[in-house]
């Protein structure tokens, strides 16, 4: 590898580590202060724009709703099943671990 090739990978790897640094932060401040000011939409307000159900919302714990800050709901396409295995990976507030519990029951993992 040329030397302007490893800077720049090198550089890469910077920022990509940087980035990923700042969108942990951002999560735990979230799950920190979740009626806190942010620049992007969180708690009951997000997880309602993204499609979630509202009894689901209702019947979950108050901190993982209030802590919420995904960029999605994967429940839309998931289609579970009772049984399934499941694994959720960078589960933030955990709202979608909780959710996929319900739909893969006692028996599912």
């Amino acid at each position: 590898m040329a030397q302007t090739e490893k800077t720049l990978a090198d550089t890469q790897e910077s920022l990509e580590s940087v980035i990923k640094g700042e969108v942990i932060r951002m999560y735990q401040e979230v799950a920190d202060h979740p009626t806190g000011e942010f620049h992007f939409f969180h708690g009951r307000q997000a997880a309602e724009m993204f499609g979630y159900d509202p009894e689901w919302l209702d019947r979950a714990p108050v901190g993982a709703v209030a802590s919420f800050a995904g960029v999605g709901n994967p429940h839309e396409r998931s289609d579970l099943k009772p049984g399934e295995t499941v694994i959720d990976l960078g589960s933030g507030a955990g709202l979608d671990s909780i959710i996929a519990g319900w739909q893969v029951g006692s028996k599912g993992r």
